[in-house]
């Protein structure tokens, strides 16, 4: 596990340790200011290594700013090992799969898979039922991310801001130069010249990819709200085939990895859930088209199925395509 001691480097190692997996077969590692460190995990002690392409292992997952993915990850699959990149490094030049949506993607000779970025993941998660029953004519989201997507940093300073304002104190913003505590706003990714974010331009390329389809039209809204962990993702779908409400709530039902919920999600309900939660859907005739628009609402844990988790499940994939 490289990149152990962030946000989704803990919760991978919480996953393996909670899934009975043998502590001394897992490697922690990270970079030379976290090597040495101790991690406790559901009573199980790690010690960070440093990272490094030589690490003994048959497998990594990588939860690692891009620039070091980008070195690491070929490095250790010429070496024979398999990898799970959870960064944005080369999910253009690997196969990018959700499990529940993509399988197929992965080759039996692949040694490198890639995760989608979170929002993606849960969106898409949520709507492969409706994709699989109606098909796709178009996918538009709104989606309220949580600061876990930011990192541990940024869920210290939410909790920290959050304590002050209550108790009447006061705090440095920091580096975004944003109130986090309280507050809302629109994700701090960089703009393009059409005013996307990168957060938004990546929804828009990796449905494309993972979907094998370039067709739908797709468009992202990505805002930042005061939540630690869980996304809120509101769904706008175009169906090719026409649905009735109850239509839409059995396919959505019927995806892999999503619980259908009678009063709709709520990012607290969500956390610490490996499934996608989803409801509050809405569905009306599209004019024109001979399908229909479906609206709903969907909630998933932005360091598990949005991070840890899809990473691991593509991990088990690598090992289950090469047995």
């Amino acid at each position: 596990m490289v990149g152990a001691s962030g946000a989704v480097g803990l919760e991978a190692l919480a996953l393996l340790a909670e899934v009975g997996v043998d502590p001394d077969r897992v490697i922690a590692a990270g970079s030379a200011q976290s090597a040495g460190r101790a991690l406790d995990i559901c009573g199980q002690r790690f010690v960070v290594h440093e990272a490094s392409d030589r690490l003994d292992a048959d497998a990594a997952i990588l939860a690692t700013p891009a620039e070091v993915s980008l070195r690491l990850a070929p490095a250790l699959a010429a070496r024979g090992l398999l990898v799970s990149d959870n960064s944005s490094a080369l999910r253009h030049s690997v196969p990018l799969v959700i499990p529940e949506v993509n399988p197929w993607a992965l080759n039996a000779d692949d040694r490198i898979i890639a995760s989608p970025n979170c929002t993606t993941t849960i969106a898409l998660t949520a709507c492969e039922g409706l994709r699989r029953a109606y098909g796709v004519r178009s996918i538009e989201i709104t989606s309220q991310q949580a600061f876990s997507g930011a990192g541990l940093d940024a869920m210290r300073s939410l909790i920290g801001q959050t304590r002050a304002t209550l108790g009447g104190g006061s705090y440095e913003v920091g580096a975004s130069a944003r109130t986090l505590a309280f507050n809302a706003y629109p994700h701090e990714s960089a703009l393009d010249g059409d005013g996307l974010c990168t957060e938004e331009r990546k929804f828009q390329h990796e449905t494309a990819r993972i979907w094998n389809d370039a067709e739908p039209w797709t468009n992202a809204c990505c805002l930042r709200v005061p939540t630690l962990r869980s996304h809120l993702v509101v769904v706008r779908l175009r169906t090719r085939r026409p649905c009735t409400k109850q239509e839409a709530e059995e396919a959505i039902a019927a995806s892999p990895g999503v619980v259908l919920t009678d009063s709709g999600p709520d990012a607290r309900s969500a956390t610490k859930r490996c499934d996608v939660l989803a409801g509050r859907v809405v569905v009306r005739e599209s004019p024109g088209d001979g399908g229909s628009e479906v609206r709903f609402v969907a909630a998933g844990d932005q360091l598990l199925k949005g991070a840890a988790w899809n990473a691991l499940q593509n991990l088990c994939l690598l090992i289950e395509r090469r047995e």
